[in-house]
């Protein structure tokens, strides 16, 4: 059964809800962190799914790279 779940599976099975089941409501206050501490303007944010940190560290004037497994999570 394992063998058949990976990155791209995971994507396909949570993607579309992902930010409405894993936002316990601390999105804004880990990007204010994140920015708080950065010493520059470019950032790498792994496993950067659909953006949800990204974006508004972005949004800020922030250079964002990430990687992710899954493109259902990245689409």
């Amino acid at each position: 059964m394992m063998d058949e779940f990976g990155p791209e599976t995971f994507g396909a099975l949570y993607a579309e809800e992902y930010d409405a089941r894993h936002n316990p409501g601390t999105t804004q206050d880990c990007v204010e962190l994140i920015a708080g501490l950065a010493d520059g303007k470019t950032l790498l944010e792994l496993a950067i799914g659909t953006g949800r940190v990204a974006l508004p560290l972005q949004a800020r004037g922030f250079e964002v790279h990430g990687i992710d497994g899954s493109a259902a999570m990245l689409d």
